[in-house]
């Protein structure tokens, strides 16, 4: 399969000054928005209302609260739908993995699920070869957890909400009691504030890193360890309650895993010509 893309700049600069990209793969467009760097705080506790990022709902493994900088970014404006799977990939569900299918949310603007870990390096891999990409001097990939985290929080733009894009769980998320058993088409909730859909809720995305817990230190674009047995997950899902779609909330799972409750996020970095 020859994989064309037609790209919305004709010119992209390491600057990251371009507020967003949209691109068009196969027929199918997707927008990559602009993350600008910054520090910020990750992490929640619930021992001291009175310190940062309190949050009587978390859980002792999104603790310790630390200090994180993050470089700029694009993350696309959605999960990675069923119809740019299938532009990239050619097929549903990469063999092994159950199929996608009406029950439990089939068609073209519903994110697709039943992708794991290393699906999702096989996904970027693909992308990352188009001819097109290549000359921009784009290089896609999956999130880090602490790019994911600023992200979800809104970023330079955060106003400190427990989900993302607000403090109502309701406006942005699909968790179990309103989800109807099910995966939801995309952008269906309120955005977050850099105009992000569905990071709270429908289902979990894949990051990068391997699971661990946090330590006290302040770190600089963190990739957790160079090893591990599981994968991070983040953001909560129609089959997890509402405590789960929390901005802090971690998940970790083997990086064979593939669910109809895991999907995955694009990340892209502009290099220097």
């Amino acid at each position: 399969m020859n994989l064309t893309a037609k790209i919305s700049e004709s010119a992209l600069c390491s600057d990251y000054s371009h507020t967003e990209v949209e691109f068009t793969i196969g027929g199918v467009n997707f927008l990559m928005k602009c993350v600008k760097g910054g520090t910020f705080m990750m992490g929640a506790q619930h021992t001291n209302v009175n310190d940062i990022n309190y949050d009587p709902k978390s859980f002792d493994w999104e603790a310790p609260v630390h200090s994180v900088t993050v470089n700029s970014f694009y993350m696309s404006e959605t999960l990675v739908t069923q119809a740019l799977w299938r532009a990239v990939m050619g097929s549903t569900p990469l063999p092994g993995n159950k199929q996608w299918n009406v029950q439990d949310g089939l068609g073209d603007n519903y994110p697709a699920y039943n992708i794991s870990y290393y699906d999702t390096e096989i996904f970027v891999k693909t992308l990352n070869d188009i001819p097109e990409i290549k000359d921009a001097g784009i290089v896609f990939r999956i999130p880090t957890e602490a790019e994911w985290e600023f992200a979800c929080r809104g970023g330079l733009n955060s106003k400190g909400m427990r989900f993302a894009g607000s403090d109502k769980v309701d406006d942005v998320a699909w968790f179990d009691y309103v989800s109807n058993s099910q995966v939801h088409p995309v952008k269906e909730k309120l955005p977050n504030e850099l105009g992000l859909y569905d990071m709270s809720g429908n289902l979990f995305e894949w990051c990068l890193d391997w699971y661990t817990r946090y330590g006290t230190e302040s770190l600089v674009n963190p990739q957790g360890p160079s090893s591990g047995v599981r994968r991070v997950l983040r953001g909560g899902c129609w089959n997890y309650s509402s405590r789960n779609c929390r901005v802090s909330y971690r998940l970790n799972d083997s990086p064979h895993h593939a669910d109809n409750y895991y999907g995955m996020r694009l990340v892209m970095n502009i290099l220097n010509h």
